[in-house]
């Protein structure tokens, strides 16, 4: 069974998700948090996948992979450009 999980996300926090998810979006929602939608099987094990988050203009660790982007989204009314990367940790 399949479905869509919602996650509060912010930089370099270790999420919890299940083995298999796929990413869907990442937004901020009300001006308040940031959030990940991912489609996931609730039935599997889950693993940690560490958020990154970079800043537009900002240099990226050597290790990023493309592979890994999620998302962009903007913050103070689009003044701030970030994009976000999943990282799995084990």
């Amino acid at each position: 069974m399949l479905t869509i999980w919602k996650y509060e996300i912010s930089p370099d926090k270790v999420l919890s998700i299940p083995k298999g998810y796929v990413p869907l979006a990442v937004q901020t929602q009300r001006k308040a948090a940031t959030y990940l939608w991912a489609l996931v099987n609730p039935n599997n094990a889950s693993k940690p996948v560490r958020v990154k988050i970079y800043g537009t203009g900002y240099d990226l660790p050597p290790d990023t992979c493309i592979e890994n982007y999620v998302g962009t989204l903007s913050r103070g009314d689009g003044a701030f450009i970030y994009h976000v990367f999943l990282k799995d940790e084990g």
